[in-house]
Order: C-alpha cells, then structure tokens, then sequence
C-alpha cells in the first residue's frame, strides 16, 4: 500500500487517541460512563500504536535514513516518540483497568490513580503528536 496515505491514517488516529486520553483524564466523574470512555480511549491508543507498527518497516526504508541525514536532531526526536507511544499505550491500558478494576481498595484512591494515568498518557500521546507532526513537516 502507499505509504503515504498509512502515515497519514496513523496520525489522524494518533490525534484522535490524543484528543480521548484528555476525556477520562479531565471529564469523566461516574464509574459507568468512566469504564467505556476508559477502554475507549485505551482502544484509540492502541489502534493508532499498531498502525505504526504497521508502517515502521517502510518507514525504515523510506523515510528514516534521509531524516537523520537531513536533520539528526529531528530523527533522534523521532526514535524517542517511539517509545514514548509505548508508555501512551501502556498508562491508557493502566487507567482503564484502574477505572474499571474491583472496588475493595479506596474508591477515591483508585479514581485518583486512574485519573493520573490518563493524564500522564494524554500529556505523553500529545508530545508523540508533535514530533510526528515535526517529522512530516521535514
């Protein structure tokens, strides 16, 4: 398939994981409205990881050698947004099973919990949007 087009699929729904790790971060107050925009948002997320495992290996070929040649920087920026998507994934996948999970611990503390998961992936998923967007400006 066309690359091209891949990548830009893969960041539209990086910008939409973005944008739905903000909501349970921020909006979200009741456990059963909390639960589906949790997994929700954690699906977004891990939609949009797999579609750039999907691209990496064209990407590998097409793309990554002349970004560091052209703009080192920008392609060291790039292989930390790598691994910054996978902390996204995983802190998504940690709040939805916080928000979700038995109630035998403090609610509150786990609402908590959940909460600073989703916040922490939202901060990190709207870092790896930037550099993404960066790279392709390039």
């Amino acid at each position: 398939m066309n690359f091209s087009l891949l990548a830009h699929i893969h960041g539209h729904f990086g910008v939409l994981a973005a944008a739905a790790l903000v909501h349970p971060a921020l909006l979200l107050r009741t456990r059963r409205r909390a639960n589906g925009a949790s997994w929700g948002a954690a699906a977004l997320a891990a939609v949009a990881f797999g579609g750039g495992l999907f691209i990496y290996p064209d990407y590998r070929k097409t793309v990554r050698r002349a970004l560091f040649v052209a703009h080192p920087a920008l392609g060291w920026a790039f292989e930390r947004k790598e691994h910054l998507a996978v902390a996204v994934v995983t802190l998504a996948v940690a709040g939805a099973l916080l928000q979700s999970g038995p109630r035998d611990v403090s609610e509150a503390r786990v609402r908590v919990a959940a909460q600073r998961a989703f916040a922490a992936a939202a901060l990190l998923a709207w870092v790896v949007v930037a550099l993404g967007v960066a790279v392709a400006a390039a």
